[in-house]
């Protein structure tokens, strides 16, 4: 379960890009409490394909643990918590996952932001492959709020409110408000508007010099990498509040200089990222001058 390599989610298996994750379940019946027999299924998740160009990128090192959670209507969250996470990467195993549609995989790590999560239908006695990344997240967040809120999602089709979710990242979107509104409109998103449900994020205000060329990441989720344009410049990033590092790399992907911020909602996180220039670097000396005799 290859993690937030090169992009902020390449996910088989919790996060990664090479690799799976598989969720068990058992494929016999058990009866319920009201005497209906219930039935389980498995579902293995893998990674998603659309992520590969994403430009975001968080540090693999500061993944270290992640939960993973089937939800669904009628039936108690299954989950494995501290999975461990290693270079990237880690495999977990989860039985008991009742069958039915709409089911509600969530991939959350230590990682502020780092949630993320797809919709399945889970059969019984069967085995279900199921992608979960970034491009899932958007649609099955507005599920699991549903599926929270005690609504029965086994019939609701994503095509019933997937044009009205907002063209941000998914992790500055407001599923649970979404959610809440589509259910206050009886099951519909008529008259929602999109930018109602947008979460308040933090900006990060970038300038440089002697820089041109390099690129600019910030290791949140939300934030995409930018390349500086000239010898000197300025733009501002959308991030996702938290503390994170600015990096700064060059052509080979190597960072050559990294500031620590702090991202408030609402704020904006003035950083400097300028480089020293070709030549001599007499920042921090002491020049002493001696006169001649």
């Amino acid at each position: 379960m290859k993690v937030f390599e090169k992009t902020f989610v390449k996910l088989a298996a919790v996060f990664g890009a090479c690799g799976f994750l598989m969720l068990t379940g058992c494929a016999n019946s058990i009866s319920s409490g009201s005497g209906e027999a219930v039935e389980y299924g498995s579902i293995e998740v893998v990674s998603g394909e659309s992520v590969a160009s994403d430009s975001r990128a968080l540090d693999v090192s500061s993944l270290t643990t992640a939960t993973v959670t089937v939800s669904g209507y009628g039936m108690q969250d299954v989950s494995k918590k501290d999975v461990a996470i290693t270079a990237g990467a880690g495999t977990v195993a989860i039985s008991g996952i009742p069958a039915g549609n709409n089911r509600v995989v969530t991939v959350e790590s230590n990682v502020t932001g780092a949630v993320i999560r797809a919709v399945c239908t889970v059969e019984a006695g069967k085995s279900t492959s199921v992608a979960v990344d970034w491009d899932s997240t958007a649609v099955a967040s507005v599920f699991y709020y549903l599926i929270k809120s005690g609504i029965d999602v086994s019939s609701i089709e994503s095509s019933s409110f997937s044009s009205k979710i907002p063209a941000v990242h998914p992790s500055l979107f407001d599923a649970k408000a979404f959610a809440t509104a589509f259910k206050a409109g009886g099951n519909s998103a008529s008259g929602m508007a999109s930018d109602t449900y947008v979460s308040t994020y933090g900006t990060v205000s970038v300038t440089s010099s002697n820089a041109a060329g390099y690129t600019v990441q910030v290791t949140d989720v939300a934030s995409e990498s930018q390349t500086i344009s000239g010898a000197s410049d300025s733009f501002e990033l959308k991030a996702y509040p938290g503390s994170w590092k600015v990096l700064v790399k060059d052509s080979a992907g190597a960072t050559v200089k990294s500031e620590s911020v702090y991202v408030a909602s609402g704020e904006t996180t003035t950083v400097d990222v300028s480089l020293v220039s070709a030549g001599v670097d007499f920042s921090d000396k002491v020049i002493v001058f001696i006169k001649a005799a």
